[in-house]
């Protein structure tokens, strides 16, 4: 499984690019996850940030979690503490995606850099093209 970093589901959304990547994997059978505190946040930066209506963000990530798995903390909670050990200081919000690759052994789909060094496959929208 990838799980998606909130960046990513914001530039699925909001960008042509991603989106094409993320139907690309889908097509070639990749399992998706995204925690759902990063669906919270996705949807605070295309509302209050981006100034998307609600609605409009609303139908979007209902389309979007329709073909990704929204995974709550019962799929990734016990492993809150390791993950937040492995991430620097800033990141500390992001642990949710770390926590949930940790427990699968999945790798990490996002625009940053917040998940090198942590032990886990870190994806871009440009390598993910070669996931399997």
């Amino acid at each position: 499984m990838i799980l998606l970093d909130a960046n990513i589901l914001v530039s699925v959304i909001i960008g042509v690019q991603t989106k094409r990547a993320l139907a690309a994997a889908i097509e070639r059978g990749v399992t998706l996850g995204i925690p759902e505190p990063q669906v919270l946040e996705s949807f605070r930066v295309l509302t209050d940030k981006l100034g998307l209506s609600a609605e409009r963000v609303q139908v979007a990530l209902a389309a979007v979690t329709a073909v990704v798995m929204p995974l709550g903390r019962e799929f990734y909670g016990a492993r809150e503490h390791d993950a937040r050990q492995r991430l620097h200081q800033r990141a500390q919000s992001d642990w949710p995606v770390l926590a949930a690759a940790l427990t699968n052994d999945g790798g990490i789909w996002t625009n940053d850099r917040d998940f090198f060094g942590t032990g886990v496959p870190v994806w871009s929208s440009r390598n993910l093209k070669y996931a399997d």
